[in-house]
């Protein structure tokens, strides 16, 4: 068994850490056949995202995510295709953003 000794003094408190997202919208980029894509405004960064397939339309997403594969994320890509063909379909972007 180990002995254990007494509780020390309590530290100082630490600084204060950055403030969080203050502001966080949802942009809709244009409607688009086969792939659309929204922008975060200027400053904002990208924290999700997705799309949807034109009313009317039965079709399904195949790719959804980011603008970039690596670094800081400011817009959001949907793709899109038509169930019975698989050509092109309607489809458009949505991107969830956040301001400091």
């Amino acid at each position: 068994a180990c002995a254990r000794g007494a509780t020390g003094e309590r530290g100082l408190t630490g600084p204060a850490g950055p403030a969080g997202a203050t502001n966080v919208t949802v942009v809709a980029g244009a409607p688009a056949l086969g792939l659309s894509t929204a922008q975060c405004p200027a400053g904002q960064r990208a924290t999700g995202g997705g799309g949807t397939v034109a009313a009317g339309e039965v079709g399904y997403l195949w790719d959804s995510g980011p603008t970039v594969a690596t670094g800081t994320p400011t817009g959001w890509q949907a793709q899109a295709d038509l169930v019975a063909t698989g050509a092109d379909a309607n489809v458009q972007a949505f991107v969830i953003c956040a301001a400091p």
